[in-house]
């Protein structure tokens, strides 16, 4: 899991000189690595001009940024190729940004922190709470705290299409295996938006639908079990001539049976 902002504080703390990957005693130039090794993220990008494309849609108001956002620039060249720059936001009323650049010395040669506004570079992208599909721990895709319980499973589920043609029910299924019904189109959009990161227009009502659906996909909930789901498909295929329509009809049987239940009360919040 990656670090939360505190953590990569104190990594940056750690580490005023360039000692870890390849040695080199200043950090200037390396402020992709900085995010990445400051972060744990599982990912690596060559530079802060990629990581910054691969990290879904930018927002261009750093005004807006939470705690916890990346920042990313274009327009920053090293040795003739453009690399870009990047920084963690780390709060503060001035978004204060923890980064790798020549124009930071308090943590070491360097590393440090600095005002969004005194870094002054025209070339800015945007920020976003990901690096590729990560996000620092701690917060959520919206940049506010959430509980130790929920940080799992919330980032990394896909939409699985329903396997009767004739049934429009969709799920959401976990990589760990939870699987979630999809209660009306309205919540798929909202998810799926979700995932991409496309999360600028989401109110506060759509939110609380979203979490209710990652708290069941949560190492809490009960896993998907293949071997039960492989048997409760033979069970309904007997005495079935077992063509493709029988097959998937008891497909989808199964995944309903196997679907963790949806709490009594509605999950749907209209909007007033």
């Amino acid at each position: 899991m990656p670090n939360t902002v505190e953590q990569a504080i104190a990594f940056a703390r750690a580490h005023p000189t360039k000692d870890v990957g390849q040695i080199d005693s200043s950090w200037a130039g390396w402020c992709a690595a900085l995010v990445f090794w400051a972060g744990d993220f599982g990912r690596s990008f060559g530079t802060a001009l990629e990581a910054g494309s691969s990290s879904g849609p930018l927002r261009a108001d750093w005004r807006t940024a939470p705690r916890g956002a990346i920042h990313y620039w274009a327009g920053v060249f090293i040795d003739g190729v453009e690399c870009g720059h990047t920084a963690i936001d780390i709060g503060g009323g001035n978004h204060t940004l923890l980064m790798a650049s020549s124009r930071v010395d308090n943590f070491g040669t360097a590393i440090g922190t600095i005002a969004f506004a005194d870094y002054d570079q025209p070339s800015y992208r945007g920020w976003s709470m990901r690096w590729g599909s990560e996000t620092l721990a701690g917060v959520d895709a919206l940049g506010r705290p959430r509980p130790d319980d929920e940080r799992d499973d919330d980032m990394t589920f896909r939409i699985v299409n329903p396997t009767d043609p004739g049934d429009n029910a969709l799920y959401a299924l976990s990589d760990s295996g939870r699987w979630v019904k999809i209660s009306n189109p309205a919540d798929l959009v909202l998810l799926q938006k979700f995932r991409s990161g496309d999360i600028s227009d989401i109110t506060k009502g759509q939110v609380s639908i979203v979490r209710r659906y990652l708290q069941k996909l949560s190492p809490s909930s009960p896993p998907f079990d293949p071997q039960a789901f492989a048997a409760a498909v033979a069970k309904r295929l007997v005495g079935r001539v077992n063509d493709s329509t029988d097959v998937e009809q008891a497909v989808n049987e199964a995944i309903e049976e196997q679907t963790p239940p949806l709490e009594e009360d509605p999950l749907i919040v209209r909007p007033g």
